[in-house]
């Protein structure tokens, strides 16, 4: 994670400098007297990170307005695996934006300043990762679950921790608040599931096809490459044909989310799977789907395989591939290519 450089000063009780007088000391404007660390120091420490992890994910405490246009830089996402996401703090209390990107009296909000539009768009393409905050004198337990939950949802989160929130170590729990807090976390992140569209199938000459549609029920969708794939298995479980999927699960995600909504809206995509029947013996067989996962590094000296995506749906075989359709092929179909999926 990159983070802020200026905390040593300001541990020191230090503030930074007035905001009429930070553009000339710091390079940039800085309203709320909390930032020391310099432009130019910036663009080294910027320049440090990518180059050390030019093939791992990186994420960003946003609080600094300049750290965050430098790392959203064209110059500097290009030179990465993936677009630097946002590390936050206190879900439940504050939003996983900073102030000078939302608050009303903010001198960025106020002069429009295209940074904040680019951090936004960021938060639906990359990873944004939060943890529940300590609850807040004077804070109703019920405005504090809501509000995490809104912003799970709101705000794109892909992960949460499990503590901090204010019933960790209770026995038990107010059921209508353990309903919010059980939602927040299991909004948060992904939740791919896979079927094809009744009625889709279709045979033309000697190859059938199929509409499988991919949806993500999910606050985030995912940043690591998983691949949509698809096999065609016999009655044995013998792989008789397998077919690359093209649908892209990193677009998957709602990007105008509500800011009261209780539940993410999914979004979904379809394409056609085709499958060549020539030279298959009369029978059933079924169209298995899966998301396989390929975020190797490049010159990695131990490759190391994950299992396909646990989808949000049944039906997961030991090899982690799910049914999405069956084709019953007549000896009729292999030799005329009539109708017989």
């Amino acid at each position: 994670m990159l983070d802020h450089g200026e905390r040593g000063i300001l541990g020191l009780g230090a503030p930074g400098p007035a905001p009429d007088e930070s553009v000339a000391a710091l390079g940039y404007y800085s309203q709320y007297r909390d930032q020391n660390i310099t432009a130019a120091s910036i663009t080294q420490l910027v320049a440090a990170n990518v180059a050390a992890f030019g093939h791992t994910q990186l994420v960003v405490a946003p609080n600094n307005a300049e750290i965050v246009r430098q790392l959203l830089a064209d110059d500097v996402t290009k030179k990465l695996l993936a677009p630097v996401g946002v590390r936050s703090d206190c879900l439940g209390v504050s939003a996983p934006l900073p102030a000078w990107a939302e608050a009303k009296d903010s001198h960025y909000v106020q002069t429009q300043d295209a940074l904040i539009a680019a951090l936004k768009q960021r938060l639906a393409a990359a990873p944004v990762i939060t943890e529940w905050c300590q609850l807040p004198s004077g804070t109703s337990p019920q405005s504090y679950y809501e509000k995490g939950l809104h912003d799970v949802i709101r705000y794109h989160v892909s992960m949460t921790s499990s503590i901090n929130f204010p019933d960790q170590d209770a026995t038990s729990m107010d059921p209508k608040l353990y309903v919010l807090w059980a939602e927040a976390n299991a909004a948060a992140g992904y939740r791919y599931t896979v079927e094809a569209r009744p009625g889709s199938q279709s045979l033309q000459g000697k190859v059938a096809s199929i509409t499988v549609a991919w949806t993500n029920n999910g606050s985030a969708a995912t940043t690591e490459k998983w691949v949509p794939a698809y096999r065609l298995v016999d009655f044995s479980g013998k792989v008789v044909r397998t077919l690359a999927g093209t649908v892209d699960l990193k677009t998957l995600v709602d990007k105008e989310p509500s800011a009261s909504s209780n539940q993410p809206a999914a979004a979904s995509a379809t394409e056609a799977v085709h499958v060549d029947l020539a030279g298959l013996a009369p029978g059933h067989y079924t169209l298995r789907a899966a998301a396989e996962w390929q975020q190797h590094k490049p010159n990695g000296s131990h490759a190391v395989n994950y299992p396909p995506m646990h989808l949000a749906r049944d039906g997961r075989d030991d090899s982690g591939w799910y049914p999405v359709a069956t084709l019953d092929v007549s000896r009729d179909v292999l030799t005329s290519g009539g109708q017989g999926t």
